[in-house]
């Protein structure tokens, strides 16, 4: 159950907690020194160089946990968000971290990426602006076919659907005149981004079957080959 309606603190909350525990730590080591009379001035003078020192060493670190801060903050990513990185690999955020960010593939694979190498890379956020998304089912017939009525047969079909959106309403549409067949695409948007897979495998075998029924040709690469005699 989330804590608010909004979805900054999922993220901030447990850098926050990582964060007051290990400033808890350290504020309670130099209480326990200060009762044990321990001169703590030189001490922390020490801790200021050798922290100046170590903060160069992990220059990297520090640079990947204010960028996690700044993907949270930014809400460009939240835990639970269908992503796509610039790999090609989709899956759902699991954690945003102090150093790393962990995302889950829908082959139940578990990719830890830098903050700071996810902060500059371009990922699809599947949830922005909010979960609908469209269906696309690029198909093609063959020259001579009558466009209107391929768009005519094909649209019925697509729109008999189940759970499929009627605002944007379905679409067939003409795209391309290619070497060796009319490219079109049939389109549909569902509410739900979870839905894609299962609507558009659903969409291909419909289109195809359609087609088939209807006498529409689907055309395959030919080449007419002119020999002299």
């Amino acid at each position: 159950m989330k804590r608010t309606e909004s979805t900054l603190d999922e993220g901030l909350l447990p850098l926050l907690r990582k964060a007051v525990k290990t400033a808890v730590v350290i504020l309670g080591v130099i209480i326990i020194l200060g009762k044990w009379r321990v001169q703590i001035g030189p001490l922390l003078g020490a801790l200021g160089i050798g922290g100046l020192a170590v903060a160069l060493a992990l220059n990297s670190s520090l640079s990947n946990i204010f960028a996690g801060i700044q993907l949270i903050l930014d809400r460009s990513l939240n835990v639970g968000d269908k992503v796509q990185l610039e790999s090609g690999d989709v899956g759902v955020v699991l954690d945003i971290g102090l150093r790393s960010t962990r995302i889950r593939t829908y082959d139940n694979e578990v990719i830890s990426l830098p903050n700071s190498q996810l902060a500059n890379a371009r990922v699809k956020n599947y949830t922005k602006p909010d979960a609908t998304i469209r269906v696309a089912v690029n198909f093609s017939v063959a020259y001579g076919s009558d466009v209107a009525e391929v768009k005519r047969v094909v649209s019925d079909a697509i729109s008999q659907l189940d759970d499929i959106l009627q605002e944007p309403g379905p679409q067939v549409l003409f795209l391309n005149m290619n070497d060796f067949s009319l490219d079109m695409s049939a389109r549909v948007w569902v509410d739900d981004y979870g839905k894609q897979f299962a609507r558009k495998l659903e969409m291909t075998e419909l289109v195809y079957n359609t087609l088939n029924e209807s006498g529409i040709e689907i055309p395959f690469p030919t080449r007419t080959v002119y020999m002299k005699q």
